[in-house]
């Protein structure tokens, strides 16, 4: 009894809003919320509706041997650059925001940035950047 009624609560909490998947409303701007850990790093694909909080997508994966010895902001970058190569078919044309819990990564695409591999990455990213309306610090 105690078991069905935990499962029960589970399923409901999963097959309901925020947690459901919606299909996305492509006159609304999107939000990405990216974060980053020593093992691995993820994403949310969102939507603010005046009906409230849509969510689109969940991805993360867990970090490799060697991504897992980058310093904070290559791993945060590494969780940018990902998430948006992932969700680019599902983003298409559509302008977006992302959210990052690490300051220094604030519109880190409009600055001139002395880490190569964090270069590389927002050189990979040149045809969807126009798309990126802000990206901006959230306290996480």
């Amino acid at each position: 009894p105690e078991q069905q009624q935990s499962f029960e609560e589970f399923k409901h909490i999963l097959t309901t809003s925020p947690l459901f998947l919606e299909y996305p409303d492509l006159s609304t701007p999107f939000t990405l919320t990216i974060d980053a850990s020593d093992i691995g790093i993820g994403g949310i694909l969102r939507q603010n509706t005046p009906a409230g909080t849509k969510i689109n997508y969940f991805k993360s994966r867990v970090l490799n041997d060697i991504e897992r010895k980058y310093d904070t902001f290559e791993k945060e970058a590494l969780a940018i650059y990902w998430c948006i190569t992932e969700l680019r078919s599902y983003i298409g044309d559509s302008n977006f925001i992302v959210e990052t819990d690490h300051r220094p990564l604030e519109n880190f695409h409009l600055k001139q940035i002395n880490n190569k591999r964090v270069m590389n990455w927002i050189f990979k990213l040149q045809d969807i950047l126009p798309q990126i309306i802000a990206v901006k610090y959230c306290k996480g």
